[in-house]
């Protein structure tokens, strides 16, 4: 069997993605196509969090074209993270104001 590993951050994932998965699989290029969706990409930011980018992703699944939800969990714990340290500076700041 061969397997296509299609990496990116899919943010958001578009028709060009699909395209690309399905081409390779209906051309018999590949038998299977895993998408990989990353947590950080080197030239992006402001990524929409990992999770909702694989629950995009989980809408194109087939039974040739997998999605690699396997990152979920790390990149809910990475927003959780984010989001509390968020929250910190912000309290710190309102603590702040108090003060002054």
């Amino acid at each position: 069997m061969k397997l296509g590993v299609y990496i990116g951050s899919f943010n958001p994932p578009h028709i060009g993605h699909i395209d690309i998965a399905s081409y390779l699989v209906y051309n018999e290029i590949v038998d299977e196509v895993l998408i990989v969706p990353t947590q950080s990409y080197w030239d992006k930011t402001n990524l929409a969090p990992l999770y909702h980018r694989i629950n995009m992703l989980k809408l194109i699944e087939t039974d040739k074209i997998k999605i690699d939800d396997k990152n979920e969990e790390a990149g809910n714990k990475e927003e959780e993270k984010k989001e509390q340290e968020k929250i910190n500076n912000d309290n710190n700041n309102n603590n702040e104001n108090k003060v002054k």
